[in-house]
Order: structure tokens, then sequence, then C-alpha cells
């Protein structure tokens, strides 16, 4: 009611009444920050519906009244006044509350947004300073104060009201890009982003380019940046003009020419991202310096990467090219000794210990590739050095440098030679050796260095000339070698590198592995990788090699049965859609039915009998999930009379679900008929048909009498009915 009396009084003037009420109004504001900031959620949210009460009820009375909306103007902005007050006030508490007393007032009905619209800028620019003064560790407020800003944007800017201007560009788009614009080389990295995607929607919201609403205010911001040399300021402060500038020269079309500041900006960002670390952080030693060097030469590669197609522009000009070499403001004879420079500082930093680095400089590095179809021999020569040495000697390797090796061998494949990979082997062996007879199996994996430099010289070779089929052998033989004696029994770190070489040469590795079905180490290492996914292509080499399998199942080694019979069940289980052969199901029911002769030779033992025995119903199971195939359901049933050492409920559980419980009339009819003329063969025993009367026959009678309308009718009746 508090809200309604204050309009009233403000309709009236009664000056007295608005005076005590102003008192009340304003006490209450003055509470609101205290109130908001409870640590309780059920507390904070009780004040925020009280606010909401009292925005509700000016609402309410705007709609049942005549009187115009511009005499709830006053009481708003003492409400609204309060909260910009609140968001200006050092107390994060205050500002969160300024920030959730705005987002209430957005979302009132009636004038919430007449409201936002009059004064949109304001609360644009109150809403970026809470952004500057945010902490940079509390990414909750960053994002609720994002939201708020793309809210008012919306509002204030729809798409109707766009596309009504006729392609105009309003004077009001441009100036809330001016108020956004300077914020892009603010020093803090959450500042930028919000800015970069407030920037983003208004393009979006106008239906214009980035560069219709920036170029009014390109010279400005340009100025601002060329005015001191970036090494005269703090390392925050130069990440932000770096940042600026890159944003600038990614528009398209650009709106940054190509002109002596420019150039002199690019060769300071260019010695930025050369220097050593030592010589950018000078006397000021610490951690929180050394983050700041590793994000600025981040932002410098970064601004190389993207000023990289200006740079083949200006190469297309030889005037200018030449005016500059003249007066000594481009340092570099050509602009392409400028490109080369910038590839022989992505070389060096692909060897960084950091992983943005690197991976900044690996695009970087497919950028100069793009510009530049081949690189000059000194330039490999010099870029490649570092690497070569240390792959003369395996004491020398690192983890980083053989990422890095990894990451050039991604780019400059045709520049490698396959015979690396002989040095690579010869390598993997020695350290493999070396951390075995340390005894590498009791220590955990993370804790060993020798363990990520194997993993790191497996991953390369899937990178290396397509004639690196050749390693194939000595390759797997290696990996599964060192997986045994780190005892392994599932997938492990070498899975994925082998799971990428594998990959590429799914034929190859297919054929290899069948031939050495019949060892527990190979098996378990492809086993490893097909059910992890690794490897698709060579799991379709393995799908197209059926006959293969087969053999092997039906062969005279049983050796090779149970290895083959595990591959075909992963393979059916990891994808179901496979339709399977006939003669893969003709197969599984001679080794099923084969029981007898098995297990009647001594040198089976019982445990790989039963392990045949889940493997066969897994697969069973998945073909008549696809293939409504009766008569696998009669064979099935004898797992009951076998005497195994295994539980059969989960066989028990699949019977109900897809036999009794089954959709299809005509699926359990034709199973009932089957079962008849199944019950008059003297060639099954009493106990099959009985343990196939109980989990089968009576079962479905009683799902078919549940279904049904006479449920009291004997199981002949409801037998009866099923079959006509």
């Amino acid at each position: 009611m508090l809200a309604k009396v204050l309009f009233q009084a403000e309709i009236q003037k009664e000056r007295t009444s608005r005076f005590h009420l102003d008192v009340r109004c304003a006490s209450f504001l003055d509470a609101w920050p205290a109130a908001s900031s409870k640590i309780k959620k059920e507390e904070g949210q009780e004040v925020d519906s009280l606010l909401s009460d009292i925005v509700n009820d000016l609402a309410n009375v705007v709609r049942e009244t005549t009187i115009p909306f511009h005499a709830a103007l006053p009481v708003l902005a003492q409400i609204s006044n309060r909260f910009v007050s609140l968001c200006y006030e050092d107390s994060g508490s205050s500002k969160r509350a300024g920030c959730r007393g705005f987002a209430i007032m957005i979302a009132a009905p009636v004038f919430g947004t007449s409201w936002v619209k009059h004064r949109e800028i304001e609360l644009v620019r109150t809403l970026l300073h809470v952004l500057n003064d945010v902490p940079m560790d509390v990414p909750h407020d960053v994002q609720e104060v994002k939201q708020l800003l793309e809210s008012v944007l919306r509002i204030c800017n729809s798409v109707a009201d766009m596309q009504a201007l006729d392609g105009a560009i309003p004077g009001k788009i441009l100036n809330l890009v001016g108020v956004f614009f300077p914020e892009l080389q603010n020093s803090n990295p959450a500042v930028r982003d919000t800015v970069r995607s407030c920037i983003e929607l208004l393009v979006e919201l106008s239906g214009r380019q980035s560069a219709d609403l920036l170029r009014p205010h390109i010279d400005r911001i340009l100025k601002s940046v060329y005015q001191k040399p970036l090494r005269a300021l703090p390392f925050p402060v130069q990440i932000g003009m770096v940042e600026v500038v890159r944003y600038c020269v990614s528009v398209e079309p650009s709106i940054v020419d190509l002109g002596d500041e420019l150039l002199r900006l690019l060769h300071e960002t260019l010695a930025l991202a050369d220097a050593e670390d030592s010589s950018l952080m000078g006397r000021a030693q610490g951690r929180q310096n050394a983050a700041q060097i590793v994000k600025l030469r981040i932002a410098c590669i970064k601004l190389l990467t993207a000023s990289m197609p200006l740079t083949d522009f200006f190469s297309k000009q030889p005037q200018t090219r030449t005016r500059c070499a003249s007066e000594s403001l481009f340092p570099y004879s050509t602009p392409v000794d400028f490109v080369i420079r910038v590839a022989s500082v992505y070389f060096k930093t692909l060897y960084s210990p950091h992983q943005e680095i690197k991976d900044v400089a690996h695009q970087g590095l497919k950028m100069v590739l793009v510009h530049q179809t081949k690189l000059p021999k000194e330039l490999l020569q010099a870029g490649l050095r570092p690497i070569l040495m240390n792959l003369a000697d395996a004491k020398r390797l690192s983890v980083a440098s053989l990422e890095g090796l990894a990451r050039l061998l991604k780019l400059l494949t045709n520049y490698f030679k396959v015979e690396i990979g002989h040095k690579l082997l010869d390598h993997f062996r020695t350290i493999a050796e070396s951390q075995m007879q340390q005894g590498g199996y009791r220590v955990p994996i993370a804790d060993q260095e020798g363990i990520a430099k194997l993993v790191r010289l497996a991953n390369i070779f899937h990178l290396l000339p397509s004639a690196a089929h050749i390693f194939l052998q000595a390759l797997v033989d290696a990996i599964v070698k060192t997986e045994s004696s780190l005892h392994f029994s599932g997938p492990s770190p070498f899975s994925e590198p082998l799971g990428n070489y594998l990959d590429r040469y799914p034929g190859e590795g297919a054929d290899y592995f069948l031939d050495h079905l019949a060892s527990p180490r190979h098996l378990r290492t492809i086993r490893s990788i097909l059910e992890a996914r690794l490897a698709p292509s060579i799991q379709l080499a393995f799908m197209a090699r059926t006959s293969a399998l087969v053999s092997r199942l039906r062969g005279d080694d049983e050796t090779l049965v149970l290895p083959a019979l595990s591959l075909l069940t992963d393979l059916i289980s990891l994808d179901p859609r496979w339709e399977v052969d006939s003669d893969v199901v003709e197969a599984l029911l001679y080794l099923w039915r084969s029981h007898v002769t098995a297990r009647e030779q001594i040198a089976v033992m019982m445990s790989d009998i039963v392990e045949k025995h889940v493997l066969l119903i897994q697969c069973f199971q998945a073909i008549l999930r696809q293939n409504p195939r009766i008569d696998i359901l009669f064979d099935l049933i004898s797992v009951y009379t076998r005497g195994l050492e295994m539980d059969p409920l989960r066989l028990t559980h699949f019977l109900y679900s897809h036999v009794a419980m089954n959709e299809s009339t005509f699926f359990r009819r034709n199973v009932v008929l089957r079962f008849i003329m199944w019950f008059k063969s003297p060639e099954r025993s009493w106990k099959e048909k009985g343990h196939f009367i109980r989990n089968v026959i009576t079962p479905m009678l009683l799902i078919h009498a549940e279904r049904g309308e006479h449920a009291v009718r004997s199981p002949l009746y409801h037998l009866q009915a099923l079959l006509t």
C-alpha cells in the first residue's frame, strides 16, 4: 500500500503527507541493501518480493485508473535514483542490491518497458560502472550484470523498431556503441567479454554490419591506443590495448587502415611476443606478474594472427611498401619478411610450457600457411631445430617438445619424412624399458613423467605421412607390452593415441588383430579401444570381416573361439542397429549347441565355459531385439538345465520383457504355436519343457489375462484366446 499512497499523494499534491511518505519510502530504500544481502536465500527472496509488490502496486494503479503514466514518473524516479546511487557506492552488497532492484523494475508490467527506454543510456553507464568494479574472481556477479545489460538493450532496441527506419542507423544505436566501444580496451577481461557480446547484440538487433556501427568511433579509439608505447604501460593495460586493436582488425569489412601507426604497433607487439619472460618482468618478480605476462603474450600472438590478412594486402601495395621502408617505419625490407618473422615467433612459442600459448601459436602458424604456401628452408630449419636436436637422444625428450612436434606434424606433414617413426619407436622402447626397471607400475600413472612421454610419442604416429602404416606391428606390440607391464585391465592412457593410429589404417589394423586373437594382451588392447569408441573406422572394418570371425567360431582351434566371440559381442553391443548376417547367427547357434562336446574336453576350464555362455546370451539378446527369431528362444531355454555356475536372472528378465510383455499379438501367437510343436518333440527333455512353460508360456498367459476383459477365466481359456 506504500506505493499506492505515494502515488495518490503525488497526484493530489498533498505536500504534508507526501513529505512523511517520502521519508517512509526513503527509509525502506535505505534498508534495501542490508536486507537484500541476507545470507539465507529465503530472506533475500522475501525482500525481493516486497519490492516487487511495491512496483506492481504502482502498475495496478496506472492500469485501473485513467491517470496518465507520466504521473507515476516522480515515484519511479525516487526509487530508481536510489538504485543508481547504490550502484555507485563502494560496497559490493550495495552494488548487488542496486542491480537486483533494476531487475525487478525492468520486469514490472505496464511501465517497466517505458521506464527502461526513458533512461537507457543512464542504465547502461551505471551497469558498466558496476561491471568495472566487480572482482575478476566473481563470475556469478558478472553474469548477472551481463544479463541485465542484454535485457536493457533488447527492450530498447527491438528488431521491429530497427526495420521501421528503412536502412538508416539510429543515432541512439551509435551513441550506445560509443559507450561500449572504449571499454573494449579495459584491463578487466570480464568487462571486455561482456562489452563485446553487447556490441554483437546491437549488431544483431540493428541488422547492420559491425563496421557500420564501429567506424564513426574508430579514430577516437585508435588515437588513445597510439598515444603511448605499450612498454610504458602496466601489463593489464597493455593487454587491453592489444585486445581492442585485435577486435578492430578482425571486423569485416576492415575498419582499420594499414598505416604507419598500426605498423609501429605491430612491430612492438611482435617484440613483446618474442621477448623472454625475464626481460618483460624486469625487477617486479611475482606470480601475478608471471600470469599477466602469459596473458600478454597470448594477446600479442592473437593480434599478429588477426593482422595477417592486412599484411598480405600491404605486400600487394609496392608504393606504400617502399615509402614505409625508406622512412624506417617498417623494420623489415618487405612485408613478407615481417610474416616470416612472425612465423618464427610461432615456432618458438610452440615449445612454451603454457598450453594456452601453444594453442594460439598453432592457430597462428596455420594462418601463416594460408598466406605462405611454402615456407623458406631457413625458417623451417630454425623452427624444427629444437625438436630435431631433442629427438637425437631419448634422455633429452620432454613432454612439451613432443607436444610441439605433434602440432607441427598436423600443419607440416609434407615437410617430414616417414623415417622419423623409426627413431620414435626406438625412444619408445628405451623409455618404456627404463620405466619398467624403475617399477613404474607401483607409482600412480599421473605422477610418472615417463608415461606422459610414452603417450605423447604414441600420439605422433597417426600424424606421420601416409606411409606410416609400416610401423603398425612394431607400434602395437610396443604398446601392448607396455600396457601388460603396467597391469592395465581396461582403457589406458595409450588407448586414445593407438586408437587414432588404427583409425587411420583400419584395414591393416583389423587384419593384424584378427591374426593375433590368440594373444590375450592384444585382445584386451583392441577391446579397450572399441569399448571406449576411440576408433570408429576400425570398428567398421571388423564388421566388414565377420566372415573371418565366423571361421574362427567354427574352427578346430578352441583357443580362438572365446576371443572371437568376445570381439563379436563387443561389435554387436557397440552398434545395436547393426544387422547381423545369418551366417553369424548360425555360427552362434552352432557354438551354443556344441556345449556338451566342449564340456567333455578336459582342457577347457569351467570358467571359460561360463564366460562363453554369458557372451552367447548377450549376442542372442541383441539379435532378438532386432529380429524376432523365435527358434533362438527354444535354444536359449536349455541354459537352465546345464548346471553352470552362473546366475540366469538377467535372461529370465529378458524373456519376461521381450516375450511375455511383447506388444505384438502376432509374435506371442507364433511363440505358442511353435511351443506346441516343440513340446511334442522327444529330443527335448522334460526339464527344458518345464523351464519354457515356467519362464515363457505362463508369464505370457498371465500378461494376456491382465490385458484382456476376462481375467478370472482359466489359463486354458487364455491360451485358446491367444491362438485364435
